[in-house]
């Protein structure tokens, strides 16, 4: 099974680019939905922003210095994987993500799963490092 992300590469990969980036601007009003910030299954909220340019954006806090190294290291494992990638920025133990389609400067279905995968990257981290220490 393919990823979204993989689909939509390949497409504009066979396709000439310009006008699907046209459809896509044309669509903008349809491509965001009406109910964000987007809530991932553990309640994670991705603020919307608008400027300077539409994007998806959420800040993680971390208990210690592990947890951070290990998300960070999780998520540019992930972006490579699905060559989209976010801006990271690290505040002491803070991490702040934003992400949004360069091409078309809008969000997009691939920016939300990646939201959605951000979010259980950081379930898991805080799981397996509460499930290490007890042991």
């Amino acid at each position: 099974m393919k990823r979204v992300s993989g689909l939509m590469h390949e497409y504009l990969r066979e396709t000439n680019s310009r006008p699907v980036i046209r459809e896509i601007k044309e669509m903008s009003d349809t491509t965001v939905p009406d109910d964000l910030p987007i809530r991932a299954k553990q309640g994670g909220n991705w603020d919307m922003l608008d400027e300077p340019t539409q994007r998806l954006r959420k800040s993680f806090k971390f208990d210690d210095k592990f947890r951070l190294v290990a998300f960070i290291n999780e998520v540019i494992e992930y972006q490579d994987e699905i060559s989209h990638h976010g801006k990271i920025v690290i505040e002491g133990d803070k991490v702040t993500i934003s992400v949004y389609t360069h091409r078309v400067n809008l969000v997009t279905e691939i920016d939300m799963e990646y939201a959605k995968s951000v979010d259980e990257i950081y379930d898991d981290v805080e799981y397996f490092s509460e499930r290490d220490s007890f042991e």
